[in-house]
């Protein structure tokens, strides 16, 4: 009986772990495009740029969350609370970036460099949240 259980755990951790890793096998793909998205805004000379070359700024309007909220239910279940707290402060960031951006009606050096800190924001956010997520997945 001791053993069945044991084997029983070991199944059904092995199972929690899969589906985990599953599921932030999903969402990086989300977080990387988001994250050449943010680079590339982060790369903008605020102080000069215009015309096309603050495109980079307009483009942050496609930010994506689509795969985060499909999933982010069974991560919070399955991932640990550290991990799953950065995951969600970083999609917090970028809905608030996507909130702003829906807002801008100009780029003006002002709104731009408030894009670049929220971008910045949404970076570091970012950078946190799948370096746990690659340490998870070289590990599976």
């Amino acid at each position: 009986m001791y053993i069945q259980t044991k084997l029983r755990n070991k199944r059904e951790d092995d199972d929690r772990k899969a589906e985990l890793t599953g599921l932030i096998r999903i969402i990086d793909p989300e977080m990387a495009k988001n994250e050449d998205l943010l680079q590339k805004a982060l790369d903008v000379d605020a102080a000069i740029a215009s015309g096309q070359a603050v495109r980079p700024f307009l483009d942050l309007r496609t930010l994506e969350v689509t795969d985060w909220d499909k999933s982010k239910v069974r991560l919070a279940h399955l991932a640990n609370g550290e991990h799953f707290k950065d995951l969600d402060d970083y999609y917090r960031n970028v809905r608030n970036l996507l909130a702003y951006m829906a807002k801008v009606t100009t780029l003006n050096i002002e709104i731009k460099r408030e894009i670049q800190r929220k971008v910045q924001k949404c970076k570091g956010s970012s950078d946190e949240a799948r370096q746990k997520s690659q340490n998870l997945l070289g590990s599976a």
